[in-house]
């Protein structure tokens, strides 16, 4: 039961992304259940109800403006676990707690489904069987206020807890491979979709002067493979890719926002292609197919500057913002396949008038940019300066960002009153991307060059054995978009190159070697058993597109022979999907259910006539007993009973032996005693009875 709550807490502190709060809740209960076990000092009942009411009306508090339901209340389900471990351990108590860790385990995959939560899922499994098994053999009813006996486990009980796993984990699979997917998924509205712990997403603002170390944790967002027009890969080890999500163009107090505006909405069908802008003739297109982990309901799509098509693996409603070029998708959560083509051309040579009103509210920041364009030799005056070249104008502002500040995690904030643009470029001898993005944008736009900032990933780990881009929640980045005329952008990044590569390195050593094995296998977790759809299960048993595999085809012709199914009905998979799983799961239920009646009344008219001579003399001999003053308890087996009274009452107690023994022999594995020992065991019953009679109550203890 111990082992059973442990794994419970581990798997919740999984879900929830923090290890150290599986580990303190474990050894919160390991205490409490020492301190109640071994010592004897388990808290009153009445202190535990009451903190289980405070945590209860707390949850009920929280989860009526919580948008994680099952975070909420998985975290209910651990405090209680916690509670009854440190209260005295009764049998109503202890089917609580078994019940309480099962439910718990199930509530962390709805959080999580990745693969620690699956593998502590699977060592649960029988852990929890194991303790089912002994919550039956230590007590047979609630009533008994005594502490549960202790059960020795021996070899049978093994054998038997190994072949109920082998049988459980066996139905599992085959449920998981041939059930079809889909069915019923939308009947219980948002609650039905589940999703991983780790959703991609970025905010949708950046707000500037906090100080602390930014995170860089290594879990796996998404990964990026890319592709010419003709099918060749792209990329390599030393290649960086920009995969923006939304870019922000409003400052002000140094929060920089996005502008809110209209976006063209479509329902996108899975596989339907979306084409959003068109491309000049022979222009290079570059293909992209992203998948990621896990993806919100709704959630911007990560994808390299101007996309011009788009299309998924599952439907959905796609936006396209026209100005900002950005992506985004509602629909179901979990993992997700998209393919967005990009156009890789040139800025057009044509001109193009330069956007009004573009500025900084920084006199400073003005006056450092026209200083440093006029040291490249570039007009600083916008009115002056031709709009081809604001880009060398911006490459050249770019490289004196490069070239005056150190890249660091770890940022302390300005003093209060400054702005932290203009401290970090004038004060600061270090800070993250995000200052590297702001004062670049600054500087560009102090001067009357369009920019702004973008966020997304920087793609910049490469996996030469699958030939894509491993991105990792550590590789969010920011960085500056100038825009080169006729709705053209370019990118430009102001965070120096190797302090950026460095801080993105994987690493060489055993650590990180180790590191990226896990991940590989939580990449095969995720697409093999989390991202298991109706596509991956027709592919597996065979199924090609538009046509019915051999086992739905197997079970289509069982639904037609038994319940008379039409002959003409097309075996197309998307017409019968729907229409065959209620009728084929009834016929294999009520198959199963009638072959196990007919298995247990044969086995009780093979055993009943053998138990029932031996369930009488049970019977009577506990009369007997009775008789003398010696009640069994409750909770104590009749074998254990018998062996108990046996030293006060030998006589007595050795027959009570003989006949539990039989007893058991007769019930749990068929073999009854002779009609001999039966009638013997009667005889010497009914001398003790009359030496009872004769002898009054306590005679046969002499």
């Amino acid at each position: 039961m111990i082992v059973g709550a442990v794994l419970a807490l581990l798997a919740y502190g999984a879900s929830e992304a923090d290890v150290m709060l599986g580990a303190g809740a474990s050894f919160a209960g390991l205490l409490g259940w020492f301190v109640a076990t071994r010592w004897g000092a388990a808290l009153p009942r009445w202190l535990t109800s009451i903190v289980m009411v405070g945590a209860i009306v707390w949850t009920l508090a929280r989860a009526t403006h919580a948008e994680a339901l099952a975070s909420t209340f998985t975290g209910l389900l651990a405090a209680l676990i916690v509670l009854k471990l440190w209260e005295q351990r009764r049998p109503r108590e202890d089917g609580q707690l078994l019940t309480l860790n099962i439910f718990l385990t199930i509530g962390a995959t709805l959080n999580d489904n990745g693969l620690l939560v699956g593998a502590i899922l699977l060592a649960q499994t029988p852990v929890a069987l194991a303790g089912v098994m002994l919550h039956h053999l230590r007590f047979p009813s609630f009533e008994d206020p005594l502490p549960l006996p202790r059960v020795r486990v021996g070899r049978a009980f093994v054998l038997l807890l190994l072949a109920k796993s082998v049988a459980g984990f066996a139905i599992a699979v085959g449920i998981f491979i041939f059930v079809p997917r889909g069915i019923g998924g939308d009947q219980l509205g948002r609650f039905g979709h589940v999703g991983l712990s780790r959703v991609s997403g970025l905010s949708d603002s950046i707000e500037l002067g906090r100080a602390g170390l930014i995170s860089q944790s290594q879990a796996t967002v998404l990964e990026v493979s890319l592709r010419s027009a003709d099918g060749s890969p792209i990329g390599g080890e030393n290649e960086i890719q920009y995969l923006r999500a939304m870019t922000l163009d409003e400052y002000t107090d140094g929060r920089w926002t996005r502008t809110p505006a209209p976006g063209d909405v479509v329902d996108l069908d899975a596989g339907q292609r979306e084409n959003m802008v068109w491309p000049p003739r022979r222009a290079r297109i570059i293909e992209q197919q992203i998948r990621v982990r896990s993806m919100a309901p709704e959630a911007s799509l990560p994808a390299l500057l101007s996309p011009v098509w788009i299309s998924w693996d599952q439907p959905g409603r796609l936006r396209v913002d026209q100005g900002t070029q950005e992506l985004s998708r509602r629909g179901g959560a979990g993992p997700l396949t998209y393919t967005v083509g990009s156009w890789a051309g040139q800025p057009s040579s044509e001109p193009a008038p330069r956007a009004a009103g573009v500025g900084f509210p920084s006199e400073r920041i003005q006056g450092l940019a026209r200083e440093v364009l006029t040291r490249a030799q570039i007009e600083h005056d916008p009115a002056k300066r031709s709009v081809d070249d604001d880009p060398a104008a911006a490459r050249a502002l770019e490289s004196h960002m490069r070239s005056r500040r150190l890249y660091t995690l770890d940022i302390q904030a300005p003093r209060g009153g400054i702005d932290p643009t203009e401290w970090f470029i004038f004060d600061a001898e270090a800070g993250h991307c995000e200052y590297f993005a702001s004062a670049l944008a600054a500087l560009c736009r102090s001067v009357g060059i369009e920019a702004r900032v973008a966020t997304g990933y920087v793609a910049s780990e490469w996996d030469a054995d699958k030939r894509v881009y491993v991105v990792r929640r550590a590789h969010a980045h920011a960085w500056v978009e100038v825009h080169a005329g006729h709705g053209r952008w370019m990118t430009y990044d102001a965070t120096p190159p190797a302090d950026l590569a460095a801080s993105h390195d994987a690493g060489r050593g055993l650590m990180s070697r180790m590191a990226r094995w896990l991940d590989s296998l939580e990449s095969a977790w995720a697409s093999g058993v989390v991202s298991f759809d109706q596509v991956a299960q027709g592919r597996l048993l065979g199924q090609r597109p538009g046509h019915a595999g051999p086992v739905e085809r197997g079970l289509l012709w069982l639904r037609r022979s038994v319940l008379g199914g039409r002959s003409g009905r097309s075996t197309n998979t998307a017409d019968t999907s729907g229409e065959w799983i209620v009728p084929t799961l009834s016929i294999v239920m009520g198959g199963a259910m009638i072959a196990g009646g007919l298995v247990l009344i044969l086995r009780r008219r093979t055993s009943v006539g053998h138990a029932r001579a031996q369930g009488v003399l049970l019977t009577e001999w506990l009369r007997l007993c009775a008789r003398q003053g010696l009640v069994r308890p409750v909770w104590q087996p009749p074998l254990a009973f018998a062996r108990v009274i046996e030293g006060t009452h030998p006589e007595l107690g050795s027959i009570g032996r003989l006949v539990v023994e039989g007893t058991y022999d007769a019930r749990f594995g068929g073999r009854a005693m002779s009609v001999d020992r039966v009638r013997t065991l009667r005889d010497r019953m009914r001398g003790l009875f009359s030496d009872a009679r004769s002898g009054g109550a306590g005679a046969l203890g002499r």
